[in-house]
């Protein structure tokens, strides 16, 4: 059920059916069920269509806490490493309340679920990594973190020329 939350959320801020996909593995009885049962869901919606109902109608308290940890990690000027297709979905949430937050945001990888593509579509973001994953542990967050610290200590640690005394020599 939380999965239909989760792909109910992006559906309705991407105004699309297309965010359903099989997850980790449903077969596709399962994911026919699963589109049938969000497809009520947007019917029964009678909401303002403001992000912060969409949240409250749609996301699971996972989301609603993962969304105000982006929020305040944004507020911190931290980075945000996200993962999958879930917390892209969070981060497009945060962003519509507070569009700086996708400042702050490193995209890890584009899952396998066609709802994931569209959901970076819709933030313009570009992930580091497209490996087709659809584990849901963060296993993409892990592939892309050691290029994220080699892309920061190569900024923090990197000599230059002039304080390396190379000449140019071109």
């Amino acid at each position: 059920m939380a999965t239909l939350k989760r792909s109910g959320a992006a559906a309705v801020v991407k105004k699309r059916h297309k965010g359903v996909g099989a997850g980790s593995g449903l077969d596709s009885g399962a994911t026919r069920h699963k589109y049938e049962v969000l497809k009520q869901s947007m019917e029964n919606y009678k909401g303002d269509g403001s992000p912060r109902d969409i949240i409250r109608y749609f996301g699971g308290l996972e989301m609603v806490m993962a969304i105000g940890a982006m929020l305040q990690a944004a507020e911190l000027r931290m980075i945000i490493l996200v993962d999958g297709f879930i917390m892209t979905n969070c981060l497009l949430a945060a962003a519509r309340l507070y569009p700086e937050v996708t400042d702050y945001a490193i995209f890890g990888h584009c899952g396998d679920e066609s709802g994931h593509k569209l959901v970076l579509d819709a933030l313009h973001a570009r992930p580091l990594l497209n490996l087709g994953l659809r584990l849901g542990e963060g296993t993409g967050a892990i592939c892309a973190y050691p290029i994220v610290d080699s892309a920061v200590r190569m900024l923090n640690e990197m000599d230059n020329f002039a304080h390396a005394s190379i000449t140019k020599y071109f």
